[in-house]
């Protein structure tokens, strides 16, 4: 996603999300993602309308500064906070909160981030190099190091990237993504772990499903789209 000027064009992407196992099978979400000035969001909803999960990033230049998850059918919460020697966060998930330092002395990919990094990197993918970087995995309170690489290339000149752990011995642990690029490096789709979760705050069940984007929809003026930058919730 660019960083346009919030004052005059707003990126906005959308898709939509079909669940792949379970009780959930064949459940849809939709999804939108947007970013205007230093704020990066994403939602997603059920069929109702209801948001069942965001992310929110704040940056300073290109580096963000505060990242926040929210499910609020399970009731969970997470902020990450940058600091002089790493990152804190604090978990909240129904009456319990708990508070977690993490040390990071090199990049570290955050939500939505992933996908831009991944887009960056697509020259080097596509020349058959592995990839390796640092994400957050905020509801776990840890940083997974993640191995990306181009499994082929389908019709049309699409990059197929397959992400994994590096460590071998978490690989079983870890289930593997898979996302496609166009040849212009926009994303198209990414199957693997979602976002969102069913269930509640006592019982919170993960979802794998398949995420395919619609085409970009840009918008000079910004006052009469729905999608909106909340500056104050990410600041």
């Amino acid at each position: 996603m660019s960083l346009l000027s919030a004052a005059v064009l707003s990126l906005v992407i959308t898709g939509e999300a079909e669940i792949s196992q379970g009780a959930w099978h064949g459940t849809r979400m939709a999804f939108e993602a947007w970013r205007c000035g230093s704020a990066m969001q994403s939602a997603w909803r059920a069929g109702d309308g209801r948001v069942v999960a965001e992310e929110e990033l704040a940056f300073d230049g290109e580096r963000w500064v505060r990242y926040r998850l929210h499910r609020p059918n399970v009731a969970l919460e997470v902020v990450a906070r940058r600091e002089a020697d790493g990152i804190r966060l604090t978990i909240r998930q129904g009456s319990d909160t708990r508070q977690v330092s993490l040390r990071s002395a090199g990049e570290l990919i955050a939500g939505p981030t992933l996908v831009t990094h991944l887009a960056g990197s697509l020259p080097s993918l596509r020349a058959g190099k592995t990839t390796e970087f640092d994400y957050l995995v905020a509801d776990h309170g840890m940083v997974l190091r993640l191995r990306a690489k181009s499994t082929g290339r389908a019709s049309g000149g699409i990059a197929v990237i397959r992400l994994e752990a590096a460590s071998p011995l978490l690989r079983p642990f870890v289930p593997p993504t898979t996302l496609q690029f166009d040849e212009r490096g926009e994303l198209l789709s990414m199957s693997g772990r979602l976002v969102p979760q069913a269930g509640d705050v006592k019982n919170p069940q993960s979802l794998d499903g398949v995420l395919r984007i619609r085409p970009v929809t840009l918008a000079a003026n910004a006052s009469r789209m729905q999608y909106s930058c909340h500056k104050g919730d990410v600041s």
